[in-house]
C-alpha cells in the first residue's frame, strides 16, 4: 500500500495527477503515517531493550544477594555449632 502512495506522489510531482485529487490526499496521509511509525517502532524497541537490560541486572543483583546471604548464614550457623 505504501508503494501506491509513493506512486501517487510521483504522479503528482510529474503533473499527471492533480494535487487536489483524493488519491493524492490519501497518499500524503499514508506517507505521513508511515513516517510516524518509525519513531514509534524505534521507541518501542529501545524500551524493550532497556527493560531487558534492567531485568538482567535485577536478576544478577538478586543472585548476588542470595549468595551473600547464604554465606552469612553458613558462617553464622558454623559459629553457633562450635
Amino acid at each position: 500500500m505504501r508503494h501506491a502512495a509513493c506512486a501517487a506522489v510521483w504522479l503528482c510531482l510529474l503533473g499527471s495527477l492533480p494535487f487536489e485529487s483524493p488519491l493524492f490526499s490519501l497518499s500524503q496521509f499514508m506517507l505521513k503515517e508511515s513516517l510516524m511509525t518509525v519513531p514509534v517502532l524505534l521507541a518501542g524497541s529501545v524500551l524493550a531493550l532497556v527493560l531487558t537490560l534492567a531485568l538482567v541486572r535485577e536478576v544478577r543483583l538478586r543472585r548476588a544477594l542470595e549468595t551473600l546471604l547464604r554465606r552469612l548464614l553458613e558462617k553464622w550457623r558454623s559459629r553457633r555449632e562450635d
